[in-house]
């Protein structure tokens, strides 16, 4: 049966952790599936407030902007991939905002498969683990929900360098196996 699968980049131009979430969609619409690629930097969306204003008016932000919509996709999804590249060792501030963002509806966000993808400039795998506890983190808030896959990009500092990289065939393979 197809599953709805959810890529979701935090990239503000189109890099390398683009590239990689691309070929993780590419495997998953090979395999049948029903994909949807977004880019947060296409969309319109403020910081959290941590007003709470949410919890208290079932789900609702007192922020109107794109995210309401991509957290119904959220809720939606059988699949999630999230892809960011690493600054200073962590998601990039536009996936960080997704990330605070899901607090919104972080009670009925739940019985979904999540994989991670982090593109970094170093070749450590260090370099790519504060963006990994930050992502684990925020799917240890919602229920049942299960980290199925990670992948590091590792040596990505040149635009491009994903291009025929084994990472990338590792994310289509990924991509194709949710």
């Amino acid at each position: 049966m197809a599953k709805k699968v959810l890529v979701v980049t935090g990239s503000m131009r189109k890099g390398n952790s683009d590239a990689l979430a691309e070929a993780f969609a590419q495997g998953a619409r090979e395999a049948g599936n029903d994909v949807e690629l977004v880019r947060l930097a296409s969309l319109e969306l403020g910081f959290c407030r941590g007003c709470d204003y949410c919890q208290t008016h079932d789900g609702v932000c007192v922020l109107k902007d794109d995210m309401a919509a991509l957290l119904d996709k959220v809720q939606a999804a059988d699949a999630i991939a999230l892809a960011t590249p690493v600054y200073y060792y962590n998601v990039s501030a536009t996936m960080k905002t997704f990330i605070d963002r899901t607090y919104a509806r972080v009670g009925s966000i739940a019985d979904k498969d999540f994989y991670f993808i982090a593109t970094s400039y170093d070749e450590g795998d260090a370099s790519t683990d504060g963006a990994f506890e930050g992502l684990h983190g925020m799917v240890r808030c919602f229920a049942d929900c299960r980290e199925k896959g990670t992948i590091r990009g590792l040596g990505m500092g040149p635009r491009g360098a994903a291009k025929g990289s084994a990472a990338t065939e590792e994310a289509r393979r990924m991509g194709a196996n949710v």
